[in-house]
């Protein structure tokens, strides 16, 4: 049986009451913000100075450099694919943990992915050796097995 949503009669589905709604930034409200893509909102912030808009910058950048940039801000996670959720994982952990050596696993992360975002997937894979890193995948996409240090066939 299919899922059933209701929508709040009070908020209309905004999830925020009217005075959150109220405050905006450069013209929109939160809910408005929510429904940018992560490559939409680096350009919203991108004029923005300040320590916390450099932190802001940095996590929107990584989500990008993950090819997750076409992902709402306020996205349900019930409605990511397994492999986005293992590259939002891959960004939060790249992000938290500098200077620790560290191996990623991870199944299937191309899942969904056309091939200039797998080239991005890539780069963040071939930047994480580079750092010292072991990044272990299981993989079907010859694109991406093609690029692989070592491959183990089962």
């Amino acid at each position: 049986m299919d899922d059933v949503w209701n929508v709040c009669y009070s908020c209309k589905g905004s999830r925020y009451n009217d005075r959150v709604l109220n405050i905006k930034h450069k013209g929109l409200n939160v809910t408005d913000l929510m429904q940018l893509t992560v490559n939409e909102l680096i350009t919203y912030f991108g004029d923005i100075q300040g320590k916390k808009s450099e932190a802001i910058m940095n996590i929107l950048v990584q989500l990008k450099e993950t090819g997750l940039g076409h992902l709402q801000s306020g996205q349900e996670l019930e409605s990511l694919s397994a492999g986005e959720g293992q590259r939002i994982s891959l960004s939060v952990k790249l992000l938290e943990g500098k200077g620790k050596k560290t191996l990623y696993m991870l199944d299937e992360p191309t899942t969904g992915l056309y091939y200039p975002d797998i080239d991005k997937l890539i780069k963040v894979f071939n930047r994480l050796v580079d750092e010292g890193h072991t990044v272990l995948f299981i993989e079907h996409n010859p694109y991406l097995i093609a690029v692989a240090n070592q491959v183990i066939e089962l």
